[in-house]
């Protein structure tokens, strides 16, 4: 739920677990700073850069976040 909050904040539009740079205009590279920034902060969380820019997806978020716990 909070990473569906991030990116419905950062993307400005309602989201759901399919929702990746794909499908979602707002979702470019700008926005993709953005969230992997609130991510990091929101899960007290240093992202590499090399692996902020493959989770490009709710789903690839939401995975890498459950393999770093």
């Amino acid at each position: 739920a909070q990473i569906k909050k991030i990116l419905e904040e950062v993307l400005e539009t309602d989201i759901d677990f399919n929702t990746s740079t794909e499908n979602c205009d707002a979702w470019d590279s700008m926005n993709q700073v953005n969230i992997i920034l609130e991510i990091q902060e929101a899960f007290n969380i240093k992202i590499p850069m090399d692996k902020a820019m493959s989770l490009n997806s709710y789903q690839a978020i939401q995975e890498y976040l459950q393999t770093t716990k």
